[in-house]
């Protein structure tokens, strides 16, 4: 089917803000970094195997006979990197947002060690913002709290992290909270 170029435009700024607009439901997933990343690169390789002839029809780079000259990088990355966002970026939306909406509706509240804790400065901002590292299901996981909880970065040894199970079994971040030790005797 013949597409022209309104609807490369239009997918790829809907592609552009579905990426944007699911930074939200990414922040709320525990998901290792490299799984959304791999499915934008397939699903932009796979469009660009299909539709690549007539997105380079389109969009094809004239060479000095006036003919679509074919070889190059660029011939390749350009597609690529539209499909990567447009279909890509509509595609991990739907993930995303499906893993999340059509969650299970049992939370879990779960205690883990701290490994490690830090702070990371904020830019206009008057704090810091700590951040402890934990052992999350045998993979270090890092979560950060807000400046607030700054305060609590030194007396604490545990958190407490409440999920949920998403569609895809990715599991989701409804609430965090540091769990404070009270005295010298470890008890909360």
């Amino acid at each position: 089917m013949k597409r022209g170029k309104l609807f490369y435009e239009i997918t790829f700024v809907i592609g552009l803000i579905l990426l944007f607009v699911q930074l939200p439901l990414i922040l709320k997933t525990i998901i290792d970094f490299y799984i959304p990343i791999g499915i934008v690169l397939s699903v932009g390789f796979i469009s660009c195997l299909i539709d690549y002839k007539n997105y380079s029809d389109l969009y094809g780079y004239e060479n000095h006979v006036g003919v679509y000259s074919y070889r190059g990088k660029q011939r390749y990355l350009n597609p690529f990197m539209h499909f990567s966002v447009s279909y890509g970026g509509i595609i991990i939306f739907l993930f995303f947002a499906s893993n999340y909406y059509l969650s299970n509706k049992f939370e879990t509240k779960t205690q883990y060690d701290i490994l490690d804790k830090g702070s990371y400065n904020v830019k206009d901002s008057s704090g810091k913002k700590p951040y402890f590292v934990v052992n999350y299901k045998g993979k270090s996981k890092e979560f950060v709290f807000t400046e607030r909880d700054f305060e609590d970065l030194d007396e604490s040894k545990k958190i407490e992290i409440t999920t949920k199970k998403g569609f895809f079994n990715y599991d989701i971040l409804i609430d965090k909270k540091i769990v404070k030790t009270l005295g010298n005797n470890g008890y909360n």
